[in-house]
């Protein structure tokens, strides 16, 4: 079982937008050192809004990675200096952090953002200015790929994500029909395209495609459909408030059909928000904290909820999100060392990258897109826990 460790969800969310008297485009606490002596790596993620309950934790993941980098020396001689925006998890926030962090942070790297609509918009940014970007967390596919020679994609692919949960489904679940419901953005349609080739590829049968806004808070028109349809799996993508909003109606509404999520839901803080509804619902995810994590991934967890609380003064649950923020900091800096700052030549290390992190094995393909071979996903399933919360119960899918 997770170990949950945390207070209320609500407590969590709200409190942690104003730790430390952070603004919305804080700096990082390297201060304002010169280019010589200084490496400055732009970071945009959801520092408000409904993701910063994600975006506020991985910031200090980033920042946490910087920190060890620096107290060991800095990269080449050179210390990093971390530069936060927020990207609000909004494709014009996103392009506005960027052209912030280039042309008046002078940021020579970027990371980020979160949601993929959001990253896209970032990197064409980017991409104006040839600035190297890693996209750590989006999983939209040929981010990479289409966003020119200084950007990489770190996270796995959708179209790989998709494979994973597909051939799980496939070899752990017993169905015939199946229903695909994808929030209507950048994410949310190629999860939908990608599970409807994986299904139909086999010869199951999509009975009902469905694209819902990210905004909105009534599903009954979805729910009315999917109870005449009676597909025998429900498989979704939706963000959190989404996601408990849809969860919650469809036990009310008596669907019947198993529910399978994609990773977006956060385990722990999804669970603390929809309640006992959750019950049965199985997701996948890149990583859950759990006696099954490698030694490494422990001693990681141990340090960052320590790094976290000394910071934030707050108990936080780790989630993939942070798992990947601090490995993509080791990614860009791994890079320079072996290829200098300048953009060409760190781009060619880069493309060699055998990076073995926190989460898994770093490998990038020719166009510049994570291999998912060295990169891990587990199945996790809502199970009853105490009072008004379920657990959650790490499966053995293989």
């Amino acid at each position: 079982m997770l170990r949950f460790g945390i207070g209320r969800f609500a407590y969590l969310v709200l409190a942690v937008w104003s730790i430390n008297g952070l603004t919305a485009c804080n700096r990082g606490a390297q201060g304002t050192g010169s280019s010589g002596d200084r490496i400055k790596i732009g970071v945009i993620a959801p520092l408000t809004g409904e993701t910063a309950w994600g975006g506020q934790p991985s910031k200090w993941a980033a920042q946490m990675a910087a920190d060890e980098i620096n107290a060991a020396g800095g990269v080449n001689g050179k210390k990093i200096e971390m530069i936060f925006a927020d990207g609000r998890c909004t494709p014009q926030a996103s392009a506005s952090a960027a052209e912030q962090l280039i042309t008046q942070d002078k940021v020579q790297f970027l990371m980020g953002e979160w949601c993929s609509s959001a990253t896209i918009a970032a990197v064409e940014a980017a991409k104006k200015y040839e600035i190297p970007f890693l996209v750590q967390i989006s999983t939209a596919d040929n981010i990479g790929k289409n966003g020119g020679k200084y950007t990489f994609q770190s996270a796995m692919q959708n179209v790989d994500t998709v494979k994973w949960m597909a051939s799980m489904m496939l070899k752990n679940l017993h169905f015939n029909s199946i229903a695909i419901m994808a929030e209507n953005n950048d994410f949310g349609n190629s999860f939908l395209s990608n599970m409807d080739q994986a299904m139909t590829g086999v010869g199951k049968k999509v009975v009902l495609k469905l694209t819902p806004d990210r905004a909105s808070t009534n599903y009954l028109g979805e729910l009315t459909r999917l109870k005449d349809a009676n597909p025998d799996v429900i498989a979704f993508t939706m963000t959190q408030a989404a996601a408990a909003n849809f969860i919650r109606t469809a036990k009310e509404k008596g669907i019947t059909a198993q529910l399978i999520g994609h990773y977006p839901p956060p385990p722990v803080l999804f669970e603390r928000a929809v309640g006992n509804a959750a019950i049965g619902l199985t997701r996948v995810t890149f990583f859950a904290e759990s006696e099954k994590n490698t030694p490494k991934q422990k001693e990681w967890v141990r340090k960052f909820k320590a790094y976290y609380k000394e910071k934030a003064n707050q108990d936080v649950p780790v989630l993939h999100w942070y798992v990947v923020s601090y490995d993509g900091i080791y990614l860009i800096t791994d890079a320079i060392k072996r290829g200098g700052t300048d953009k060409a030549q760190w781009a060619a290390a880069m493309e060699k990258s055998d990076f073995d992190g926190v989460l898994g094995r770093y490998q990038f393909d020719a166009n510049r897109q994570a291999k998912p071979a060295g990169l891990p996903m587990v199945a996790i399933k809502d199970v009853p826990g105490e009072g008004d919360i379920p657990k959650l119960e790490v499966l053995d899918w293989k």
